[in-house]
């Protein structure tokens, strides 16, 4: 299977609908994260 190929395939298992939830949470999750570090650096939270 060639880098192409495989990556369709990676796209078509993403974008299938029973990962659709899993994506959602995982983007979030990570906007989370990066939020949190902002407002870390920022000196108003402290990580525990």
């Amino acid at each position: 299977m060639s880098g192409q190929d495989w990556a369709h395939h990676v796209i078509a298992i993403v974008a299938s609908p029973q990962w659709s939830g899993i994506d959602v949470r995982m983007t979030w999750r990570k906007e989370w994260l990066v939020n949190s570090a902002e407002v870390e650096e920022e000196g108003r939270v402290e990580m525990k």
